[in-house]
């Protein structure tokens, strides 16, 4: 994991590389290298890593009239020296960076594959070129004040600069945190402050700031593929994945919940290092000693199986770690599950290594859209319509009826259609009661597109159109990464997940909705794949852990009078996002017993922490 700054005067003034310096190193970093900074006149730039590389790979690369610093990883880098047919030996990531923007300008990162974010400087055009990948895996921000262009990947960083505007936030934005709707293409939660866009290129100059955005997901026809076939192909792909993100690192982590996703990981892991000749991967996991939602059992069936030691993180443990206090805040928003994978992180570098792999994403890609009936009713399929209707189990119930009506015939209108039948039917979003009918109202000017809109039209099926839909404005996908990963960056370790790898994501939206994603079981796909590798406890596992218990252990219980204290005079009471009453009384429901608002609980509790630690 790295961390890199840059700062640019519009007027043409000589920048002080102190003030990069400054920058790269706020937060602290336990472990952190120190920053390297590259200057020339009205512009600085630079990087820290925050651990050692075996590699001299930094970030930084300068030659003449341009400057690239970048974080993350390219990992098409045949492909980009190919392209670019360079007359040279391209040895960093951050000179391939340099070769494609020297051979396709500011269209450059559309070239590039992996997980980046990326800051270039052309002196001969004057101009500041920022960029992401298009998951958005890296991070990265800025603001302008009288002309000072300040540029960090952690948001962080950009408070502590002399110049950074007053602290304040975007309420729309934080009632769309509140509802479980915001997604990074409403901009960051704080005012003043931008951020570029997953898939985004930003040019800062002399004169206008030009933003350009990378069309992704981008259609393309179904494949004809067996079961057999298909499964293979994700399983060659899913470990290409997981190869690319063990590249420059001497040893790996995987966070193994004992899960089908994070064990296939950890066995895919194992298999790679086993290949190329590395150290095998740690296995790191949480316990819950007493509590339901213990996986250690399947946990340790995939050491077993690996024959490989397996650190375990005990929880709740100190119970001072859930205080819901902005002091105990170290991460953009910090809650119990959030504790439980700092801990992770801090038994992974407990043995040296600050690289993790963790089986996020594969919840959100393997699972029905809830089209696929439609796209049956489509194609004229009885086989699939009686499959995702119900009607093969049931053949004698209402509910395959119903079910075809609403979730087959009901999803083939078109996206107007729908919105005026929800219309007439007066059929309203749920909100949460505890929302101040300002914020409400906030939310419901951002309300997600049902289907896809424009830039997905062309996709070849509903479920695949849904799938790419869900890609940009579910936050479960793309900001739960993000979250995940502020997380990994306060603790300086880099989080991987290679389920959302851009070959992965692509290869999934070619396959038919019964072979992505078929009735049953669950993610039959991943389980073909991985037939020859997992322990066969893991394959067969249907069963799911519920953390309710742990969130019940750990903040409310110990904490819930704490917590009805924190909201009844916080700072989203302050801002009108809440009423005080109606929260006060779902806090008191949590303490009682009812599971079904602790994630409101936990919500609410980590947003307003966040915004005491930023606001004061």
């Amino acid at each position: 994991m790295s961390a890199v700054a840059a700062v640019f005067h519009r007027d043409r003034a000589r920048v002080d590389p102190a003030l990069v310096t400054a920058l790269l190193q706020a937060p602290p970093a336990q472990g952190a290298q120190r920053p390297r900074v590259w200057s020339q006149g009205e512009a600085a730039l630079g990087v820290r890593l925050f651990h050692a590389r075996k590699s001299s790979d930094d970030g930084l690369f300068f030659e003449r009239d341009l400057a690239v610093a970048l974080t993350g990883r390219i990992d098409n880098r045949s492909e980009i020296a190919r392209l670019c047919k360079a007359n040279r030996s391209l040895e960093t990531d951050a000179e391939h960076v340099a070769a494609a923007y020297r051979a396709f300008g500011v269209a450059f990162a559309e070239h590039l594959v992996g997980d980046f974010a990326v800051v270039i400087w052309d002196g001969h055009l004057r101009e500041l070129i920022l960029a992401r990948d298009p998951l958005g895996a890296r991070s990265l921000f800025y603001f302008e004040k009288r002309g000072e262009v300040h540029v960090a990947s952690q948001i962080e960083a950009l408070l502590t600069s002399p110049a950074a505007p007053p602290h304040a936030v975007r309420f729309d934005n934080v009632a769309l945190l509140l509802a479980e709707r915001y997604v990074e293409d409403h901009g960051p939660l704080l005012a003043d402050i931008s951020s570029v866009l997953p898939g985004e290129t930003v040019r800062i100059g002399a004169g206008v700031d030009r933003h350009q955005k990378k069309v992704w997901p981008i259609a393309k026809p179904l494949l004809a593929l067996s079961e057999s076939d298909a499964a293979d192909l994700f399983f060659d792909t899913l470990k290409t994945a997981v190869m690319r993100r063990m590249r420059g690192a001497e040893r790996v982590a995987v966070h193994v919940s004992g899960g089908l996703d994070s064990s296939s990981i950890a066995v895919l892991a194992a298999h790679v290092a086993n290949e190329n000749g590395q150290a095998p991967p740690v296995l790191v996991r949480c316990v819950f000693p007493g509590l339901s939602c213990d996986e250690s059992t399947f946990s340790q069936a995939v050491a077993d199986h690996l024959r490989l030691p397996i650190s375990s993180v005990a929880l709740p443990g100190d119970l001072n770690a859930y205080t819901p206090s902005a002091a105990a805040s170290k991460a953009a928003l910090t809650n119990p599950f959030s504790e439980m994978l700092a801990g992770q992180i801090a038994a992974a570098a407990a043995q040296g290594v600050h690289t993790t792999l963790t089986g996020a994403g594969s919840d959100q890609l393997l699972q029905p859209t809830g089209y696929e009936l439609a796209d049956a009713l489509l194609r004229r399929d009885a086989s699939a319509v009686s499959e995702w209707s119900g009607l093969r189990e049931t053949p004698f119930s209402r509910a395959p009826a119903k079910k075809i009506l609403r979730m087959g015939f009901g999803r083939i209108w078109p996206d107007s259609l729908r919105s005026l039948g929800r219309a007439l039917v007066g059929r309203r979003v749920h909100m949460p009661e505890w929302m101040t009918k300002t914020a409400q109202s906030a939310v419901r000017r951002y309300l997600v597109p049902p289907l896809g809109g424009r830039d997905f039209a062309s996709f070849p099926s509903l479920s695949s159109r849904r799938l790419a839909t869900q890609l940009i404005w579910d936050p479960d996908y793309r900001y739960s990464i993000a979250l995940a990963n502020a997380v990994g960056a306060a603790h300086s370790a880099e989080l991987c997940h290679p389920f959302f790898d851009r070959d992965v994501i692509d290869l999934l939206l070619q396959f038919q909705a019964e072979q992505r994603s078929p009735t049953r079981p669950p993610k039959l796909l991943l389980r073909r794949a991985m037939r020859r590798l997992l322990p066969q406890v893991i394959a067969l596992r249907e069963s799911v852990a519920e953390f309710s218990p742990f969130v019940r252990a750990a903040l409310i219980e110990p904490h819930g009078a704490e917590i009805e204290r924190l909201l009844q005079n916080g700072r989203l009471a302050d801002l009108g996002l809440i009423e005080p009453k109606s929260v006060t009384l779902i806090v008191q429901q949590a303490r009682s017993g009812d599971n079904f608002v602790l994630r409101d609980v936990v919500s609410l509790t980590s947003v307003e922490t966040y915004l005491r630690r930023i606001l004061g």
